[in-house]
């Protein structure tokens, strides 16, 4: 079945949001199995992407705000997924106990090695969840 282009621009505005939305998803999910390091595969899936897909806006909004928008709806919906997935039972480290602050970010760990007093916060968490605790995305601690 063929759609053809102009058709396909002027879907209403919740039909391009959510077309935009989906593509943020789907964007997690080739993050997730193929975790791309290649700057071209990076620039196209968070740059050309979203930067397309504004054209689906365009029939309603200024080119300004239609790129904003497009690219706020991605964004705000592959953070959300990434999120979501990292505190989801489905994870593949759910199963390790952890604070949840530790589970989405690996900042909070970096700001408390900033700190100095890496090792008093890695003791208190073993204190408070035993002996194997998730300290970070990829990272579990065993003492």
């Amino acid at each position: 079945m063929h759609i053809p282009l102009h058709a396909i621009l002027q879907l209403t505005t919740r039909h391009a949001l959510f077309a935009i939305a989906t593509f943020g998803l789907a964007s997690h999910c080739i993050f997730r199995r193929r975790e791309p390091v290649n700057a071209i595969v990076l620039v196209a899936l968070l740059v050309l992407l979203p930067a397309i897909f504004s054209l689906l806006l365009a029939p309603h909004y200024s080119v300004a705000k239609a790129i904003a928008l497009s690219f706020i709806t991605y964004f705000s919906t592959l953070f959300t997924s990434i999120l979501a997935y990292r505190v989801s039972p489905f994870h593949p480290l759910a199963q390790y106990p952890g604070p949840l602050i530790c589970k989405v970010s690996a900042f909070w760990m970096a700001w408390v090695a900033k700190t100095g007093k890496r090792h008093v916060y890695m003791q208190r968490l073993h204190d408070q969840y035993g002996d194997v605790v998730r300290t970070g995305i990829p990272f579990i601690v065993d003492p």
